[in-house]
């Protein structure tokens, strides 16, 4: 008994010391380390450039096939080439840091990094069209100069729209459609004075639309089709006078048509196809001079169809299919390019 104690002892430590050996022999696959120390990639005493090199290396790093920015040729990322000429990244002259990440159909897998926070001189980022996943950093709210900001396309995405992001006072174009958002369109949207494109389709975002929104009086595209928004319509989107293009198709929106909406002098397409609209046409949209495309098939409009369209000489495209408008309509109304229809 007591040579089979020592016998199982000594293979114990026998066993032990051999995966120290192993352990040992195996090394350690390394961390990609970061390129950013060379000069060759930035040039040296520009710190505040090489803390934008190390957030775009965090972001390259989180991807999980980043050999699609290895294959980039001369604008391959990493110690080979300067910052300046890594694909989709570009530097301002005048700050000499990077204002634009251009990467919209790269191939990119993964989540986006909360590092490109760090990045306080951006004014565009563009990852759109890719196979990014996960949610929508938070940190993306403190890019304080950032204007464009597109992630549309990116189907395995998920989340909510951050509040974080109401910090983004600067932003004009705001995309993120097709991008798998739940919860509701937040209020706050309302407070970014500057936004010009607001295009969020292709969601699973629920609630009413806010009648915050009516504040924007530079949007000039509205586009919110193919959610599961209801209630009715604001009035106070009539408010949007630079307004073109507002989409709230494929919701479930109800109520009547705002006759507010012929106030936007500048609109050119109304779509509010497929929702659970009632009422008549709102005589009001035959001042909509600019107009070229009218979709609302697809509701529950009833009524004569205003004679007051006919006077829509740059209407292109009127579906009206699905609802319960008198026959009379088809016989008086004038439009596309000011033939009968």
């Amino acid at each position: 008994m007591r040579l089979h104690a020592k016998t199982a002892g000594l293979s114990a430590v026998l066993t032990a010391s051999a995966a120290v050996v192993l352990l040992t022999a195996v090394p350690v696959q390394a961390q990609t380390s970061s390129p950013c120390d060379s000069e060759t990639v930035v040039p040296a005493g520009q710190d505040a450039l090489r803390a934008d090199c190390e957030a775009l290396w965090a972001f390259y790093t989180h991807l999980e096939d980043p050999g699609v920015l290895d294959d980039a040729g001369e604008g391959q990322w990493g110690s080979s080439n300067a910052l300046s000429s890594w694909r989709g990244v570009t530097i301002d002259p005048e700050s000499g840091l990077v204002s634009r990440l251009q990467l919209s159909s790269s191939d990119l897998i993964g989540p986006i990094s909360p590092e490109l926070g760090r990045l306080s001189n951006l004014r565009s980022l563009s990852l759109a069209n890719n196979d990014l996943s996960g949610s929508i950093p938070s940190e993306l709210g403190r890019l304080s100069n950032l204007r464009n900001l597109l992630l549309s396309y990116n189907w395995d995405m998920s989340g909510s729209i951050p509040v974080e992001l109401a910090k983004l006072t600067e932003l004009y174009q705001l995309e993120l459609g097709y991008i798998g958002l739940s919860g509701s369109i937040p209020s706050w949207l309302g407070q970014l004075s500057n936004l010009g494109i607001l295009w969020l389709p292709g969601n699973g975002l629920s609630g009413s639309i806010p009648s915050e929104l009516g504040r924007l009086s530079n949007l000039r595209t509205l586009s919110l089709p193919g959610n599961g928004l209801s209630g009715s319509i604001p009035s106070e989107l009539g408010r949007l006078t630079a307004l073109e293009i507002l989409t709230l198709d494929e919701n479930e929106l109800s109520g009547s048509i705002p006759s507010e909406l012929g106030q936007l002098s500048n609109l050119r397409q109304l779509w509010l196809a497929n929702n659970d609209l009632s009422g008549s046409i709102p005589s009001e949209l035959g001042g909509l001079s600019n107009l070229t495309d009218l979709r609302l098939a697809g509701n529950n409009l009833s009524g004569n169809f205003p004679s007051e369209l006919g006077q829509l000489t740059e209407l292109r495209t009127l579906s009206l299919g699905g609802n319960q408008l008198r026959a009379r309509a088809n016989r008086r109304v004038i439009g596309c390019g000011g033939r009968p229809i």
